[in-house]
């Protein structure tokens, strides 16, 4: 049986894969702009809010009021790019292996691929479904307007088939418990909030009365109002990132239609067990699903969004890593120099990992985390007078460090 403990260490990694979902983005359109920020930024960190707010002002005019530029660093963190520390904000794993890509020539190869897997990740629930209803859509701004009820409308019923999902999936009562109401919350403000439906509220005794003689049972009416600005909010950011990943554009017709690897991307995920009564949600992943019980649902392993971008990207089955071990130790050597933390010569591995994996994906191949280990130990055994592994340093997977 999963203990508290064990659940307070993947409590926030549940909630975040219970609704694969970023909350408001402040229309924050272009999502490479967010690669752009990490470039200019990179050898600030960790950094205060503040300064990081103002410097991104600085450089971006468009963000210069204090909502979007405080939204951008706040999209970062949903993103997993950023992480805030009490006042200050340093660069996750994935942010370092970001900063690392992006000083390299090949960065604009890869960039799409990238923030495709950050944004499935993050944001899965919602993406994929909005690529998948607005593909024949009218474009422009009124097809939000028309999808946009439609797809929150989707969205209630997501919530209320994870509800079903994990009444049977999960074990311990106290995790189910707490993701049915977190899965409940959610609903309510998709209802009130966006959709703007009136609150529930007691019916009288006469419609009780007329209620109970006609075999009902509810005890609440609801009335539906007009959806609030929440939804352009929500949609319209999200258009745009689709269409920088290279997923949506315009027709001849002016319609929204899919390019090839939009098409692919939701046939991949509908193949792999996606689909749930016509809808789209990402499953849990098998760290999580493994760590706290949750049986006999699809999972998705640690190495699926890369190998999902390749093959969305290449329009075929991603390869496997093909470098030899003196390729690997090359590699390693220049992406340690580029992930290095600043005060110290050493790396996390994670960041060496996500960058090296993302100098894999832009060969077509996928470099997977077990075949990452695999060769890193054979590299620490071969070269032990270049390279070794830093002991008592905080890290998901430890920390390497070269010899000067």
């Amino acid at each position: 049986m999963t203990s508290e403990l064990k659940y307070s260490q993947y409590r926030e990694r549940f909630q975040k894969e219970l609704f694969r979902r970023i909350g408001y983005t402040n229309t924050l359109y272009d999502i490479s702009r967010f690669g752009t920020i990490i470039k200019e930024t990179r050898e600030l960190f960790p950094v205060s809010v503040v300064t990081l707010v103002r410097c991104i002002q600085t450089r971006h005019p468009e963000l210069r009021g204090q909502d979007y530029a405080t939204g951008a660093v706040d999209v970062m963190g949903a993103l997993g790019i950023l992480k805030r520390v009490g006042q200050r904000v340093v660069l996750t794993e994935r942010g370092r292996a970001l900063a690392a890509v992006t000083q390299q020539p090949w960065y604009e190869e890869i960039k799409q691929h990238f923030f495709l897997q950050a944004v499935l990740e993050s944001d899965g629930d919602y993406t994929l479904n909005l690529l998948r209803l607005l593909s024949g859509a009218v474009a422009g701004d009124e097809a939000i307007r028309v999808v946009g009820v439609k797809f929150f409308g989707e969205m209630l019923l997501l919530l209320q088939r994870k509800k079903e999902e994990v009444s049977t999936a999960i074990n311990a009562k106290f995790i189910r418990d707490r993701a049915i109401s977190y899965l409940e919350k959610a609903e309510q403000s998709i209802r009130y909030g966006v959709l703007r439906e009136a609150r529930p509220k007691p019916l009288t005794l006469d419609e009780r009365l007329r209620q109970l003689r006609a075999g009902k049972s509810s005890k609440t009416v609801t009335k539906l109002g007009e959806p609030t600005e929440t939804v352009e909010h929500t949609l319209k950011p999200r258009r745009g990132w689709l269409t920088d990943l290279g997923l949506l554009r315009v027709g001849k017709d002016k319609r929204y239609e899919l390019t090839e690897g939009g098409s692919a991307l939701l046939n991949q995920t509908r193949l792999y067990g996606f689909e749930v009564n016509g809808l789209l949600r990402v499953p849990f992943s098998s760290v999580v699903a493994d760590a706290l019980g949750i049986q006999g649902v699809k999972t998705i392993g640690p190495d699926y969004f890369h190998r999902l971008a390749v093959a969305v990207y290449s329009g075929k089955a991603a390869r496997e890593y093909q470098g030899h071990k003196e390729d690997f130790f090359e590699e390693l050597k220049l992406f340690f120099g580029f992930c290095r933390l600043r005060l110290f010569n050493q790396a996390e591995t994670a960041a060496l990992y996500e960058a090296m994996a993302l100098n894999s994906a832009r060969k077509r191949e996928v470099l997977s985390s077990q075949r990452f280990e695999q060769l890193l130990e054979e590299t620490l055994q071969n070269y032990p007078d270049r390279v070794y592994r830093v002991a008592g340093r905080r890290g998901r997977e430890g920390y390497v460090s070269f010899r000067r």
